[in-house]
């Protein structure tokens, strides 16, 4: 089979299970079948790229030469993206499979969800600008109907009005650089920089094309990976039906990443859009994890936690860490949607805890936190010693902050067990986690390497890196030696504006209902529960 065949297969199997579905009920079972073959062939598309990559990225083109040009191609970072899409597609709607069994959205879930996953395989192998942004409009709308399965409560209706009117700028951002585009310079072939560089000469109302293309790109992805300010649509998603919650965090969310990366020619080379794009970022990465932390509800910390890492992933995009922004969005895709479809098991261990004591810290804490910090410090060191990573300056900080900070917490969080047995396993994994993500992070960077711009001209530079996380490092020193109450009603007050930003007035009758959130079973619609504060042990 000639490889391009495989390119077709892995992009539209999956749509062409959608439509069947949509007209006959039984093909509904043919669903994951088709997505696994899909799978298979997007693999042999990845190892294509490495056996005859010139053949691959020639693409299949139709109206070739005309400003409506569509096509598909395949490099190495749009096989991983697709790979990566359609794998955890499969997974999810396996799972979603038994769990809307014998219920009447499962025809409408397997066939949205098929639809979702083929849509953003084809933007993540679009050969032109157009076809991305036809697999992205496409996407949206699949993830639009796909909420409207948490049913006709008021809280899934609104869900569904604020993720729409948000996403409608971002597409409204995406189509306005299309239209330019095809205005000016073409339809933007993403196969090579000529376009790009043609789009950089190119001037409409002395503003050059080339950097409004970008800025609306950017855009674009702020607001479909729900970054500042345009941040409030994910955690109204939690009323979601749980497979449709980690079809969105693992494979529409990212979408930052996959625009930003797919269209490296024009966006690259624009220094206003990668500060926008770091700007956003940083906010976001930072004001989103602290929001998480205080979440009491499962599904809202991970909506949380997930708008903050794909803010620390639009930073490593602004810096121009292209391949460890990508090993960041295959890690994060896949841990997400294992934690979404584990939900379930997380909440009733979260229920059982809350009826035991806090855990008894047996040593100091100062102690302890000396060896939280000092073992991932001294395993991120080995790992560069082991795999010396070609990183930029940025790139590099970015990779020793995020290593340690993320081990420092988790080995902190195993010491602070009273089992003994609990210090020995937190360390071990305090150890052996920064080594993997370094070694992970190189072998990205060699594998996709040959795809991606040797020069970025547009990167945020490694000294305002250097400045940004010791502002953040300072802060953090700060907020650990104030008091206890004082610093959690600090980081409640600040976690509560963040909330707030973007919100409608509250009227005087929403003043005197009492909060809720929907909590929703895979069988049936959300049920509205008071929002108690309640303590939450990660």
């Amino acid at each position: 089979m000639h490889i391009w065949s495989f390119v077709l297969v892995s992009t539209l199997l999956p749509i062409v299970a959608a439509a069947a579905v949509a007209l006959r009920p039984e093909a509904r079972r043919g669903v994951v079948a088709a997505t696994g073959v899909a799978v298979a062939a997007a693999t042999a598309v990845s190892i294509g790229t490495v056996t005859d990559p010139d053949a691959l990225r020639r693409g299949v083109m139709v109206a070739e030469g005309t400003g409506f040009a569509v096509g598909l191609t395949a490099d190495r970072v749009g096989a991983v993206i697709a790979v990566l899409t359609l794998a955890v597609g499969l997974v999810v709607l396996a799972a979603g499979s038994r769990s809307f069994e014998g219920d009447q959205r499962a025809r409408r879930f397997a066939a949205l969800g098929a639809a979702l996953v083929g849509a953003v395989a084809v933007t993540a192998l679009g050969a032109t600008l157009l076809t991305v942004a036809l697999g992205w409009f496409a996407s949206g709308f699949a993830l639009l109907a796909l909420l409207r399965l948490a049913g006709s409560a008021p809280a899934a209706r609104d869900t569904v009005r604020r993720t729409a009117s948000t996403l409608a700028i971002g597409d409204a951002a995406l189509a306005a650089a299309v239209a330019i585009a095809i205005a000016t310079v073409g339809p933007i072939d993403l196969r090579g920089t000529a376009d790009a560089a043609q789009a950089a000469r190119t001037e409409v109302g002395g503003i050059g094309v080339a950097e409004l293309l970008a800025v609306l790109l950017v855009v674009a992805g702020i607001t479909r990976s729900a970054l500042l300010p345009a941040h409030r649509w994910l955690p109204s998603t939690v009323a979601a039906p749980t497979p449709v919650s980690a079809l969105l965090h693992a494979g529409v969310v990212n979408g930052v990443g996959v625009l930003v990366l797919r269209t490296l020619p024009v966006t690259a080379e624009s220094a206003v859009a990668m500060a926008l794009l770091g700007a956003a970022g940083a906010a976001t990465a930072i004001g989103a994890t602290a929001v998480m932390l205080s979440r009491a509800d499962a599904k809202g910390a991970l909506a949380w936690s997930t708008a903050g890492q794909m803010g620390f992933m639009a930073v490593q995009l602004a810096v121009g860490a292209f391949a460890s922004a990508l090993f960041h969005l295959v890690g994060h895709a896949m841990y997400k949607a294992a934690l979404f479809l584990g939900v379930g098991a997380t909440v009733r261990a979260g229920a059982e805890r809350r009826h035991l004591p806090l855990p008894v810290t047996t040593m100091a804490r100062l102690p302890r936190l000396v060896l939280a910090a000092t073992v991932p410090a001294v395993s991120i060191a080995a790992g560069f010693a082991l795999f010396s990573p070609d990183l930029s300056l940025g790139a590099g900080l970015l990779v020793i902050g995020f290593g340690w900070w993320t081990s420092a917490r988790l080995v902190d969080g195993w010491l602070a067990s009273s089992d003994r047995r609990f210090t020995a396993v937190g360390v071990t994994i305090g150890a052996a986690a920064p080594i993997a993500y370094v070694g992970g992070t190189t072998v990205f960077k060699r594998f996709v390497g040959g795809s991606l711009p040797a020069e970025v001209t547009g990167a945020v530079p490694g000294s305002i890196v250097v400045g940004a996380l010791g502002a953040i490092a300072a802060a953090a020193l700060v907020g650990w030696v104030l008091p206890g109450p004082l610093r959690r009603r600090l980081a409640a007050r600040a976690a509560g504006t963040l909330v707030a930003i973007g919100a409608p007035p509250v009227t005087r009758t929403a003043r005197r209902r009492p909060a809720v959130i929907a909590t929703s079973r895979p069988g049936g619609d959300p049920t509205p529960v008071p929002l108690v504060p309640a303590p939450f042990h990660s």
